[in-house]
């Protein structure tokens, strides 16, 4: 077994600077929080989620106060810890500089990508895009998981058991297919592909890899796949802005469902919001 290797003490270069391992209780939270002043916005809901779901795990982010006993950082998981009202174990640290602040949270942090690289999986990006899109969609459903601000509805932790449990049987027979859409198609995210390819492929094997051959371009399209082609084309070369993942996902569903029951549309569009929006549809043959 390897030593650890330290290096030169310096607790006498901050003196006043104190770290500890402390259990922080939701009573405990609200007191700290009260100390709170001058920090950023709070974005607490996926570290509610890991508390709620039994996640919660030590790492080497600290629990940091001022010299004063302001709190300069851990708001978020103080208010998901008082929110929950769960206890958590954190490392703190007291006795900071206010000013110290501007140097906290400043490196990089670690994407679904990075965790899927260090577990030896290829295509890291793509894959960890195609499964953050399923898991949502797999617990809120299409609609509401397109919609940006709905991002955070599951937690890293989530996202990585589901694609370890998915990625053979949803996310690899997809993938490629995935990535083709979207060299083809720049005004659709990997992840709408995902979703939307995974429920096309669970309904019918032999109706999707028709569908999909037409839109890549493998042979030609009906009419309905055209007039999909043409909105998509046309969307990726939009310089002024391009549809909203929603609206992009809804086209293509109407696409699929008059393939699939042999409808001819006269008019593809899809109005999401004014006087008389429409519902967002449902995929044609069910959805779980």
């Amino acid at each position: 077994m390897s030593e650890y290797i330290y290096g030169i003490k310096a607790w006498d270069k901050y003196p006043g600077v104190t770290v500890g391992l402390e259990v922080i209780t939701p009573e405990t939270a609200i007191a700290m929080l009260e100390t709170n002043e001058n920090n950023r916005a709070m974005k607490r809901e996926p570290l509610e989620r890991a508390i709620e779901n039994g996640e919660w795990a030590l790492t080497n982010d600290m629990i940091v106060f001022s010299d004063e006993g302001k709190l300069l950082n851990g708001q978020n998981r103080l208010a998901a810890c008082a929110k929950t009202g769960k206890p958590i174990v954190v490392f703190v640290a007291r006795g900071f500089k206010r000013e110290w602040q501007l140097a906290m949270d400043g490196g990089v942090k670690r994407q679904v990508a990075d965790f899927l690289k260090m577990r030896g999986y290829k295509n890291s990006i793509v894959v960890g895009t195609i499964g953050t899109t399923l898991c949502r969609t797999s617990k809120v459903g299409f609609e509401t998981a397109f919609v940006k601000k709905n991002s955070s509805m599951v937690t890293t932790n989530e996202v990585i058991v589901f694609i370890e449990d998915c990625y053979d049987s949803r996310i690899k027979p997809i993938l490629h297919d995935c990535m083709a859409m979207k060299s083809r198609y720049k005004g659709v995210s990997t992840g709408t592909w995902g979703a939307l390819l995974d429920a096309f492929k669970k309904i019918d094997a032999e109706s999707y890899a028709e569908f999909v051959g037409m839109l890549r371009g493998d042979y030609a399209a009906d009419w309905n796949v055209g007039l999909l082609k043409d909105k998509l084309k046309a969307n990726s070369e939009n310089k002024n802005g391009r549809y909203p993942q929603k609206i992009v996902a809804a086209l293509v569903i109407k696409t699929w469902n008059a393939f699939i029951s042999g409808e001819r549309i006269e008019k593809l569009r899809f109005r999401a919001g004014g006087a008389h929006p429409e519902a967002f549809p449902e995929v044609f043959g069910g959805w779980e």
